[in-house]
């Protein structure tokens, strides 16, 4: 038994035919009815019609695509436009750091000045004022 060769396995429609280990002769199908004109010219008009509607998507499709490039194109410029903006806010505002810390030590040394020309001068008045008023100078 191991020598006998093994018939190949029956695929598609023939597979149906064979049942337990019998094998039936296969049963053919007949062929459909030749088509009419009615149906051909309903064939026709389908194939025509879908073929139409295939176009309209083909120009839809296109159209979307023209739009999408130019958006694409429009973003990269909003890009640059914002990377360029952005580098002027940054300079403006180092810029006014500096311009801050510059007027704070600006204030600082103004009023170091003030008040040290302030103290010397009260350091000469106030004698002056004492020996009027007839209070004893230190």
């Amino acid at each position: 038994m191991a020598d006998e060769p093994t018939a190949p396995k029956p695929t598609g429609k023939a597979k149906a035919a064979v049942t337990h280990g019998k094998i039936v002769e296969p049963q053919i199908e007949p062929s459909p009815p030749a088509p009419s004109p009615e149906t051909f010219t309903l064939v026709v008009s389908a194939v025509f019609d879908i073929q139409g509607k295939l176009g309209e998507q083909s120009k839809t499709v296109e159209t979307l695509n023209t739009r999408y490039m130019e958006q694409r194109e429009d973003i990269r410029i909003l890009e640059k436009l914002i990377e360029s903006k952005v580098l002027e806010l940054t300079t403006a505002m180092t810029l006014m750091n500096r311009t801050l810390y510059a007027g704070w030590i600006l204030l600082i040394t103004i009023g170091g000045i003030a008040a040290w020309t302030i103290y010397r001068v009260w350091e000469v008045i106030l004698p002056l004022i004492q020996m009027k008023l007839g209070i004893p100078v230190k």
